[in-house]
């Protein structure tokens, strides 16, 4: 997948090179392997935690109501202070690191990807400025952006973190379009679920709504103004 070459005024962040197809289908894959190892292993950590909790709290209350003739180490600590506490050392926090290694992995390799669509998004917008709209940032975010490998949530979920990859307004490495960019992102967002019949009934209202304003509808430009995969 690549992009036209763009001028050579803009800041360093639309300079930086765009993912292939397979390289974003690759970092997908990445992102729901660590979903699989690490949520499991959240969950389970967490249910360890709580038994490990209540066996403490169990150990404890005994020794404190327990008569003075009951040897304590047998009746409290061996039953359910000390499987409580190696529970949590052994088992808790050893998953609870290899989980949160899972999670930071996922946050960072969705920070590439987002990255990633808001510069393609970016330089759509540079290389159509004289011609482009809301629809067409969406009608590209559909058919460039989100490939036909992610499932509808991923997409979402990529979109989402996309929008949060726009730089602030006060940013060296904000772009004019930034706000119509983030416009569109929404809409894409909001259009994932949809039916292709819902999708081109909403096409047909904006491109009315295009011809009574004049501005386009969706790009109509060559192909070699855009991605190629």
């Amino acid at each position: 997948m690549t992009l036209p070459i763009l001028n050579s005024g803009i800041s360093n962040l639309a300079k930086d090179s765009i993912l292939t197809s397979q390289d974003k289908v690759s970092l997908y894959l990445s992102i729901s392997s660590h979903h699989w190892y690490g949520v499991p292993l959240a969950i389970i950590s967490f249910l360890l935690f709580l038994i490990s909790l209540v066996g403490l709290i169990t150990g404890f209350a005994y020794i404190n109501l327990a008569p003075q003739h009951v040897c304590l180490f047998y009746e409290a600590i061996l039953p359910f202070i000390l499987p409580s506490v190696c529970a949590v050392i052994f088992l808790v926090i050893p998953m609870g690191i290899c989980s949160a290694r899972h999670n930071t992995q996922i946050i960072e390799k969705h920070k590439k990807l987002a990255r990633d669509n808001y510069l393609a998004i970016r330089r759509f917008c540079e290389t159509n400025s004289h011609k482009i709209s809301k629809h067409s940032v969406v009608k590209f975010i559909e058919d460039f952006v989100l490939l036909k490998e992610y499932p509808k949530l991923f997409s979402q979920s990529t979109l989402s973190h996309t929008r949060k990859a726009i730089p602030k307004k006060q940013s060296p490495e904000s772009f004019i379009h930034d706000s119509l960019i983030r416009e569109a992102i929404e809409s894409a967002f909001d259009r994932v679920f949809m039916s292709d019949r819902e999708r081109r009934e909403e096409d047909q209202k904006e491109s009315l709504a295009s011809k009574k304003t004049g501005t386009p509808s969706a790009y109509s430009g060559s192909a070699d103004n855009l991605l190629l995969r």
